[in-house]
Order: structure tokens, then C-alpha cells, then sequence
């Protein structure tokens, strides 16, 4: 650890981060494991101009000044980047393999159930002690049980090709575990900005055909379940091979009463990806 700490402290080895960062398939590895801070910094840099200088040498320098916490899970980041790791830890019956990547309301990690890794999953991993969760034990677990219930719901109900599944949902200690699919992609964000380094464009049949996709996901969750996803943006669009389009990230989700034109808002629907 060591080692792969001293390498990071090299205005040549960010560099060479930033040029890798410029392929779809690295982009996620490189923001599972890369602080925030360093991320945003990283990303800013015009790697058509800047060569190994003061902006490289600005992303050493705020790695040296990491506290104890950013540093342990740099070093956690980089030790789930190893193909041939054991799991992180376990949690009940899934083997956590990999830090995907860090949102505002927690952690997600790729795991699997069996040992043989043929089935992998995303899950969530939630704290309950945050503050939308409540104030007071009483109202925490309203909270926990409204969330328990919803996703079950959820999990029983929406069968579409351009949602992503969820299957599960558990408390284990003071965490709420969210088990999703696992998809094999890039975010329309990303997928956008490598784009944009590459001078590619999207030719108008392969925009209609994301675009109908997408329609059809809406229509499906809005007319046909009554689930409002009123935080839909590029971040929660997953573009997979062929253009396959899945819409993820129900965090500001509503969902529409069935018996009544009232838009009920809920407050553990903020954790569903």
C-alpha cells in the first residue's frame, strides 16, 4: 500500500490517470477509488493542454493534505481494484467485492451470492443514523420500515427492460442494505464528456433510439405503476452495449396513490440507488 500510495504522489502518475480516465471503461474504476476532491480536480483538467505541471502538481498536493478518514478509503479504493482480491467483507449471504462509487446518501459495492461469482449485484449501503432517516428512534424507524416496504413494492412490481431491478432490502445493524442489478455501463454524464475529449458525436438514429427507450421507461414508471421519477437527469441514464438504455436512481422518486390524483412524497425513497 505503500508503494501504490508513493506512486499517487506523482504529478507523472496523475497524468497518466487522466488520460485513462478518458475511456468509458476505466472512468468508474478511477472514481471508485479517487477522494472527491481529487476527482473534481482531476476531471477539470484540459488534457488536450496541460502537460505534467502546476495542475498535476496541485492534485500531489491536496493528496498529501488527505485526513486519516479520505486516506483510509483511498487505500480501501485502491485494495478493491484487485482482480484477484478476496472480499471486502461480508454482509449476511453476499460477499462484498468492490467500491463502485460514493452519492450523497451512501456507498455502493459489487457483490456477489455464491462463492463460484456467478451472480453479481449492486447493493446500497445506507447509514440509518443520517439525519433524513429522523431525528428520534421512533421516527428513524417509521422511516426504515416505510423504506423496507416501498422497495419490496417496487421490487414486486416494475418488470421493464430500461428500469433497473431491484431485488432485495435489508437492515443489518445501523446500515440499510439496498440489493439492485449490477449494470454493465457508463452514465449518459460520462459517456457525454469522453465524447466531447474525442471530438465523437452521435449520429441522429442512435440519439432517437436512446431517446425512445427512455420514453418508453417514463410512460411505463409514470402511466402504467404511478411512479413519479422527478430527479431524472444524464447522472441516472446507464448507456450499456448497443445502446441499451436503463433508467436507475429512484432518490427523489414519488409515488402516486392509486386512489387519488395527490402526489405523496416520501422520504425513504431518497435512498433507492
Amino acid at each position: 500500500m505503500i508503494i501504490l500510495y508513493s506512486l499517487l504522489c506523482s504529478a507523472n502518475a496523475f497524468c497518466a490517470l487522466r488520460r485513462l480516465f478518458t475511456s468509458e471503461h476505466n472512468r468508474r474504476l478511477i472514481k471508485s477509488f479517487l477522494p472527491s476532491s481529487l476527482l473534481s480536480e482531476l476531471i477539470e483538467i484540459n488534457i488536450n493542454t496541460s502537460t505534467v505541471t502546476s495542475d498535476y502538481q496541485k492534485l500531489v498536493n491536496l493528496l498529501e493534505s488527505l485526513n486519516n478518514e479520505e486516506y483510509n478509503e483511498l487505500i480501501e479504493g485502491i485494495i478493491s481494484c484487485d482482480v484477484n482480491r478476496t472480499p471486502i467483507h461480508y454482509v449476511r449471504e453476499y460477499s462484498i467485492l468492490e467500491l463502485l462509487g460514493t452519492g450523497a446518501y451512501g456507498k455502493v459495492f459489487k457483490a456477489t451470492k455464491d462463492k463460484m461469482c456467478h451472480n453479481s449485484y449492486a447493493i446500497k449501503k445506507v447509514s440509518t443514523s443520517q439525519i433524513f432517516f429522523g431525528r428520534t428512534s421512533n421516527e428513524r424507524q417509521k422511516c426504515i420500515d416505510r423504506i423496507l416496504n416501498e422497495v419490496n413494492v417496487i421490487r414486486q412490481q416494475l418488470r421493464h427492460p430500461n428500469i433497473v431491478r431491484y431485488y432485495k432490502t435489508f437492515l443489518d445493524s445501523d446500515h440499510l442494505y439496498i440489493v439492485m442489478e449490477l449494470l454493465d455501463g457508463v452514465s449518459l454524464t460520462e459517456l457525454l464528456i469522453s465524447f466531447k475529449e474525442k471530438n465523437i458525436y452521435f449520429s441522429e438514429s442512435q440519439i432517437w433510439n436512446m431517446f425512445i427507450q427512455l420514453i418508453l421507461g417514463l410512460r411505463y414508471l409514470h402511466k402504467e405503476k404511478k411512479i413519479l421519477h422527478r430527479d431524472l437527469s444524464s447522472n441516472n441514464i446507464m448507456i450499456s452495449e448497443g445502446n441499451k438504455v436503463t433508467i436507475t436512481d429512484f432518490g427523489l422518486a414519488y409515488h402516486k396513490t392509486l386512489n387519488s390524483n395527490e402526489t405523496k412524497s416520501t422520504v425513504g425513497t431518497l435512498c433507492y440507488a
